[in-house]
């Protein structure tokens, strides 16, 4: 259950779109927000979006977006579950009472978003596949998980490669790795980012095997520097989207960060040499 609320989280951030979030052609995020306002569910609350949210919006926006990839990467890497679940329960209410009164929506779909997170918080859900568990069961296992981290990056790369196969090597908008009828609008690929990811997890599980978990802390940053790539490139103008020369979109923020965070807090910090 934490891995599918992780995968919730990722595959709806990529509607949350710099620049300005949907305000200009009043679509995206900015539609549902506003509805808080034009469908009320709570006074009070609606108050709160038009004076103070509606006024500071783009500021609101990325505030959004960075939570909601927070939540994606600690659900999925089962990193600060109890915490990440709590918080997730929370932006789940907020949302339902933006949305709950709007067309077409199932208000049920909130109520189970919700609950679904406060069970996360009020079980033990860090036993199994979870960077919480070997975080508490010694070095070996810190190392095992940063190693299945990079596995998971190495996977993930292929697969977007395969889908990326037509795309040009640096096109600025990538293929999608995902199915969008379903809404599992989960990553977004052109041949570089898809090589550099299998590339770098490659370079965690091969560090780790031979003993030199120094080195992974390369790949750290280089997943890093991939997620920052999209937060500094990653825009949405007037319909049209460009991901930069990696090609990727919010979803794509939300795992390199997953990858970067995961394997660094299961490496021993690097030692200094006198």
């Amino acid at each position: 259950m934490r891995i599918v609320l992780g995968l919730l989280w990722l595959a709806n951030i990529e509607w949350k779109r710099p620049s300005d979030f949907g305000k200009h052609l009043k679509n995206g995020l900015y539609k549902y927000v506003a509805g808080g306002v034009d469908h009320p569910v709570l006074r009070p609350y609606s108050w709160v979006i038009k004076h103070i949210v509606l006024k500071q919006y783009t500021l609101f926006g990325w505030i959004t977006l960075l939570l909601e990839c927070t939540l994606a990467a600690l659900l999925l890497l089962g990193l600060w579950t109890r915490a990440a679940a709590l918080i997730g329960a929370g932006q789940a209410v907020m949302i339902g009472l933006s949305v709950l009164y709007y067309p077409n929506e199932w208000p049920w779909s909130y109520y189970l978003m919700a609950s679904m997170h406060l069970l996360l918080f009020a079980v033990v859900s860090e036993q199994s596949l979870s960077v919480d568990g070997a975080r508490r069961s010694g070095a070996a296992s810190k190392l095992r998980a940063a190693t299945v981290v990079g596995g998971v990056a190495m996977v993930v790369g292929i697969a977007g490669l395969i889908a990326a196969h037509n795309k040009g090597f640096a096109a600025h908008q990538g293929a999608r790795l995902g199915w969008a009828k379903g809404e599992l609008k989960w990553l977004w690929f052109n041949p570089l980012s898809a090589l550099l990811t299998i590339g770098l997890g490659l370079l965690v599980v091969a560090a780790i095997k031979i003993g030199r978990s120094e080195i992974a802390w390369v790949a750290v940053a280089g997943f890093g520097l991939m997620a920052l790539q999209v937060l500094i490139q990653w825009r949405y103008n007037d319909g049209k989207w460009t991901g930069g020369f990696l090609g990727g979109t919010g979803p794509n923020l939300a795992f390199w960060a997953m990858c970067a965070l995961g394997v660094a807090v299961c490496l021993p910090k690097p030692t200094k040499t006198p």
